[in-house]
């Protein structure tokens, strides 16, 4: 068996390698994985295919050299997407080989149109699925996104906002500002969540966010990003990240700081503004909404009220008139009334003199029998009242056995006055007594 070195069998394979690719390149469909940069600025992967499984059944080491990495930065720009793994793209490559490192693939062109069709597909799974999961919060029809979230009822007034970003970010800077320097002086209370808007632990970390937000019971949500790269759009695009804004009770406003296409964030949000800036205006917009509501029901309830006022000072003047009315009809009635009175009450009299003047005789005889009746009446009560005034005299009540004191000669009938040691003279019926008090007794009277 004949032997060879091994530069020598490394130099025939590099031959092979020339003679059949040449100097001509190849497009190549290819997934990307294990991308690092190295300090000169060369970018390292592997590209790879897959089975359906997603098993690994074909793997090259390729580079894009420092002088091409420009075009990693146009498919960023492009396609809003980091150049990094897992990415399914058609790239332009040399094949080479070193008799030392081995075969590499050299990219010197990226299809963008191919990677953006692939991340269509991507976007499109990622909807459908969602939609699967969460069939009472998302839908995906027609290509047309719905969400729980966007049909939430907002509540009248929105002034405390929890706020779902960067912390020390321009977008913040920005966000606050606008509202801190509103035209009209309102007031909101904004309370930060610090998050992270980029990178791959971005979504689930806004995610969770949104989660804790959503618990405190805001008026609305605001998740928001400042200005940078389209690629940074990337963690907006997450599953779990568009779950949790849907599935959120608080209306969500994203301003995620994009001009052309819409994340799928942006899709299941309540509202989708472009800016942080747009979002602060649009908070303002609606709280100036509501002040003009307010102030058109003021004005509304001052001119219903003016109106009932003015209806029922013409009902009052309307029924004075009436009451006027009335008072001088019902005036010239009693007057018409009291007329008719005088005139009857004068024909009476008439009548009754008429009637009269040929009774005096009977007159007089009536009026003599009255006062004689009246005189009997008289005498027999002055000669009750003699009888009662005789039995009520002194000598009589002394001749019914009582007796009378007399102090200091005159009579006296309390004997609260009377004290021990005291002169009294006894009046009885035939005899006076003259004594003096030893003792005074007083005796209770007794209740009727």
């Amino acid at each position: 068996m004949k032997r060879v070195r091994l530069l020598d069998l490394a130099k025939q394979i590099r031959a092979a390698i020339d003679e059949r690719f040449g100097n001509e390149p190849i497009w190549v469909e290819a997934e990307t994985g294990n991308i690092r940069a190295s300090q000169a600025g060369h970018v390292y992967l592997s590209l790879l295919e897959k089975s359906a499984s997603g098993e690994a059944i074909a793997e090259v080491s390729a580079v894009v050299w420092s002088g091409s990495a420009v075009i990693l930065r146009q498919f960023e720009e492009i396609t809003g997407r980091p150049f990094a793994g897992n990415l399914k793209v058609c790239v332009l490559v040399r094949v080479a080989y070193h008799v030392r490192f081995g075969l590499k693939l050299v990219i010197e062109g990226i299809d963008v149109a191919y990677t953006i069709g692939e991340l269509a597909l991507e976007r499109e799974r990622t909807l459908q699925q969602l939609a699967a999961d969460f069939p009472e919060y998302i839908s995906y029809r027609n290509g047309q996104v719905d969400s729980a979230n966007r049909h939430l009822e907002k509540r009248a007034v929105i002034q405390q906002i929890a706020v779902i970003t960067a912390p020390d970010s321009e977008a913040l800077a920005d966000f606050m500002y606008q509202l801190d320097h509103n035209p009209f002086a309102y007031r909101f209370r904004v309370k930060l969540f610090p998050v992270a808007v980029q990178g791959e632990q971005a979504g689930p970390q806004m995610a969770r966010a949104i989660q804790t937000a959503s618990a405190e019971s805001p008026d609305a949500l605001v998740l928001i990003r400042g200005g940078g790269s389209q690629m940074d759009l990337y963690a907006f695009e997450n599953a779990e990240l568009a779950a949790a804004i849907a599935r959120s009770p608080v209306p969500v406003l994203t301003g995620i700081g994009h001009h052309r296409n819409q994340a799928i964030a942006d899709l299941v949000a309540h509202e989708s503004l472009s800016t942080p800036t747009k979002v602060a205006e649009w908070l303002i917009d609606y709280a100036r909404t509501f002040e003009v509501r307010i102030l058109e029901l003021q004005e509304e309830a001052l001119e219903l009220t003016a109106g009932c006022l003015e209806a029922e000072k013409q009902r009052l003047e309307s029924a004075s008139r009436g009451l006027v009315y009335a008072v001088r009809t019902l005036r010239e009635s009693q007057r018409h009334r009291l007329e008719r009175l005088a005139m009857a009450t004068q024909h009476v009299s008439r009548l009754f003199l008429e009637k009269r003047k040929n009774a005096p005789e009977r007159l007089m005889k009536d009026i003599e029998g009255s006062l004689r009746m009246n005189v009997l009446r008289r005498l027999n009560h002055l000669q009750l009242l003699e009888a009662t005034v005789k039995q009520a005299a002194p000598d009589r009540i002394l001749q019914r056995g009582f007796a009378m004191l007399s102090v200091d000669g005159k009579i006296t009938a309390n004997g609260t006055k009377i004290v021990p040691g005291q002169d009294l003279t006894v009046i009885l019926a035939d005899t006076e007594i003259d004594t003096t008090v030893k003792q005074v007794r007083l005796h209770e009277k007794k209740s009727s």
